[in-house]
């Protein structure tokens, strides 16, 4: 019997039961586990290098207007056939574009560079980059260094690309060190690491 292949939009909890369930007569239960696995490796490396398909929420449209219109457009529905999932793509697009639209009324400008960053951050946290992979893009789209991220703090990464932003003259290592004096960060290992206290940057 050939291997399943996870379906689209299908998550990986309800992907592995029934993948295991189709192949368990043939193989084990922990060789199955282990086929179906590295099937859904497979499906997921052939998905990173596909263009995800991300409906750009208007400023001014209400939730509401914005998941109706998104769950019903073509493009949504090719991309995500199952229901529950597109809406739940809808949702996670129409958040991730609320701390855009608030730089835009603080600043006014689509040129201003918060506001930049904040757009490129939105656009690749709605097609569903995590805040380091989204980070890292933007930081090297924007920027012409772009900031490790592997260990960093958020308030200090934050911090950084902001110091960057701000000067493009200055190098990585020199806004480290000038936000390194302004953001105190509380010693991993603590039940809630987080940023203690901070010079106002």
């Amino acid at each position: 019997m050939p291997i399943p292949k996870p379906e689209k939009g299908e998550r990986t909890d309800e992907f592995l039961p029934r993948c295991i369930k189709a192949i368990s007569g043939e193989y084990p239960s922990e060789q199955a586990y282990a086929i179906c696995q590295n099937q859904l490796s497979k499906e997921e490396m052939s998905k990173e290098t596909e263009e995800v398909f991300v409906l750009t929420p208007k400023k001014a449209e209400n939730r509401n207007s914005y998941i109706k219109r998104c769950s019903s457009h073509q493009k949504m529905k090719g991309q995500y056939p199952s229901m529950k999932t597109r809406l739940g793509e809808c949702m996670h697009a129409y958040n991730s574009y609320y701390k855009y639209w608030s730089r835009l009324e603080e600043f006014g400008s689509e040129e201003h560079p918060d506001v930049k960053f904040e757009g490129c951050m939105s656009k690749y946290k709605a097609s569903g980059k995590d805040y380091k992979e989204a980070y890292s893009m933007c930081m090297s789209e924007l920027i012409v260094e772009p900031v490790a991220m592997e260990e960093m703090d958020t308030a200090i990464g934050d911090c950084i690309a902001k110091r960057m932003r701000e000067d493009s003259s200055l190098t990585q290592e020199e806004a480290r060190a000038r936000c390194a004096a302004s953001v105190v960060v509380q010693p991993s290992g603590g039940t809630n690491p987080a940023v203690v206290g901070a010079v106002t940057i």
